[in-house]
């Protein structure tokens, strides 16, 4: 899970440095892997744009630009690149300035005088490839330096998040955390409701509502083809892993990692959108993923269906055909609380793994899915224009564990900690983890928050009470006990001798995982039915073993992928 500091800013207000920041994260139980500069650029690199751009030679697409950049005289450059146009903004690496392992001076090509370079991503070092200038946005201010316009000057952490804490795939989720422990609250997003001007909707049936208990949706008409994604947002993505594809699906994906709710949109113009349909797959039913993969789905997967068949597997990935592409201009929003159990069938079946199934399969707000739609209609309105319909939501409330009150005892917090808390500061620490708190004689009655999935018995509260109060404050006992040996007869042979005994005939011992990848499991004992995982560690160890075989090769092939021979 990778965050940057840049964007945890706009939630939320902390004064630590990135160091100081992970530290805290980490002692925290959000184990920080890594911390990553963002690739900064050299301070004469600024925004510029091209006032005209003509060709000095044809055949090799050459052009002389003429280049404001906010100064009384415009920068005159020589120019290869064929997306080169007047008008746009590029950035442009002045006299002096460092670009990669050379300085950029001033030279003379084609008889013409150059006073700079335009550049493109992979040349500054933002991106591995590119295939042209970068192009910047039109509103991008000119002369502005390129770190500046960007927000180059930032971090990425990179999370290795336990399988329990769902709650922090996200930005608002890691921002929680932050405010817990700065002792302040996150900032008010002025997240409102986006008036429908439309009254367009498309009717939903559910079928299995067990495995799909929210489902809405919103559709919006009269998207414009023009607009690309902005600057800022496809910054924003890069730095937690996700690339740029389009306006609409990139901005799904933003709500996703801001707000933790996968989403999904629809081209209405090519799906049926008198109805659609949540149910399971039946036998002979086929989809084409995005990625292009042909599924033969069986019975039993979770789908989301118009009445013609599939047109996603629901929580995973939708389907090509219904996919969005640059002829858009009506869109359904699709934003819903999935089973875990559900995702899982499906993940398990086809070996898939998305940033929307991790999040599914280990639990998703499921209070949030009207929010993260009311969030996306205002950024595609913002970026694309379009004439938004209703929020609609099906919700089976039945189907929705709710969240049962749970008595903490405040003697039991102190003896199992050690500690001597009194009422306010055991108490404090409820309120800031946003749980509904009750005193009663022995404590008190807490009820978690919707999106914490951890917090179910006292001992999950005792443990967050030590993790926001500070592992550290825990003190640390010795625990004496008496040694007990027992005589063993001569006949006795111990594991460690029969191991070294292997070991010296040349032997080798190889210790794998309980649990293994599910797919080559079925290759190697296909009528074997392993026990599933409720919260695996990862999807290729995501059943218990019924052979030590699928271990033993995994161990194999990792070994021979890196070049060793044994």
């Amino acid at each position: 899970m990778l965050v940057n500091i840049h964007w945890l800013k706009e939630w939320v207000a902390f004064d630590y440095s990135v160091e100081d920041l992970s530290s805290r994260l980490t002692m925290a139980g959000l184990e920080v892997d890594s911390i990553s500069p963002v690739s900064q650029c050299d301070d004469r690199v600024v925004v510029g744009e091209v006032k005209s751009a003509t060709l000095i030679d044809e055949a090799k697409h050459i052009s002389l630009c003429h280049v404001n950049v906010g100064q009384e005289a415009d920068v005159r450059v020589v120019c290869g690149a064929q997306n080169v146009r007047s008008n746009g903004k590029y950035p442009l690496a002045l006299p002096g300035s460092r670009v990669g392992d050379r300085t950029i001076t001033k030279v003379e090509i084609y008889s013409e005088k150059s006073a700079g370079m335009l550049c493109s991503a992979a040349e500054l070092g933002l991106e591995d490839t590119s295939g042209g200038l970068l192009e910047l946005d039109p509103t991008a201010p000119v002369g502005q330096t390129l770190n500046a316009y960007l927000n180059l000057e930032d971090f990425v952490l990179d999370f290795e998040l336990t399988p329990n804490r769902a709650d922090c795939l996200s930005i608002r989720g890691v921002a929680r955390e932050i405010a817990i422990l700065a002792n302040t609250q996150i900032k008010s997003q002025n997240l409102t409701d986006i008036e429908a001007h439309s009254g367009r909707g498309i009717p939903v049936q559910i079928e299995n509502p067990e495995d799909c208990p929210v489902f809405c949706r919103r559709v919006i008409d009269n998207i414009q083809s023009g607009p690309r994604t902005p600057d800022w947002m496809k910054q924003r993505l890069q730095r937690v892993g996700l690339r740029s594809i389009h306006p609409i699906v990139d901005i799904t994906n933003y709500v996703m990692m801001e707000m933790g709710q996968p989403m999904h949109a629809f081209d209405t113009d090519v799906i049926d959108s008198s109805e659609i349909i949540v149910r399971h797959s039946r036998a002979g039913e086929m989809l084409v993923l995005l990625d292009g993969e042909s599924l033969d789905l069986g019975p039993g997967m979770l789908m989301i269906t118009d009445r013609n068949g599939p047109i996603a597997l629901a929580g995973v990935m939708g389907g090509e055909f219904s996919g969005i592409g640059e002829q858009t201009s009506s869109i359904m929003l699709e934003a819903a609380f999935f089973s875990p159990h559900a995702i899982r069938r499906s993940v398990s079946k086809f070996g898939m793994h998305t940033d929307a199934s991790h999040r599914f399969e280990r639990g998703v707000d499921p209070t949030g899915q009207s929010a993260a739609i009311e969030r996306a209609t205002e950024l595609i309105v913002e970026i694309t224009g379009g004439v938004p319909g209703p929020t609609q939501e099906i919700r089976f409330n039945q189907h929705i564990e709710a969240k049962q009150p749970c008595l903490v005892r405040h003697s039991r917090v102190n003896r199992v900690l050690g500690l001597d808390l009194d009422y306010e500061t055991v108490e404090s620490v409820m309120h800031a983890v946003n749980e509904s708190v009750t005193a009663v004689e022995a404590g008190w009655k807490v009820v978690p928050p919707a999106y914490r999935f951890d917090l179910t018995e006292e001992h999950d509260q005792v443990e967050e009470v030590a993790r926001v109060y500070g592992y550290d404050q825990v003190p640390t006992r010795m625990n004496f006990e008496p040694g007990m040996f027992r005589n063993l007869s001569e006949m006795h042979v111990s594991l460690t001798s029969v191991q070294d005994t292997l070991h010296s005939l040349g032997y080798y011992e190889a210790i794998t995982y309980s649990f293994v990848d599910p797919a080559l499991q079925r290759k190697i004992q296909p009528s074997a039915n392993g026990l599933f995982l409720s919260n695996p560690i990862a999807e290729n160890l995501s059943v218990m073993r019924t052979s030590l075989w699928p271990g033993l090769i995994g161990s194999f092939l990792e070994n021979y992928r890196r070049g060793k021979e044994s």
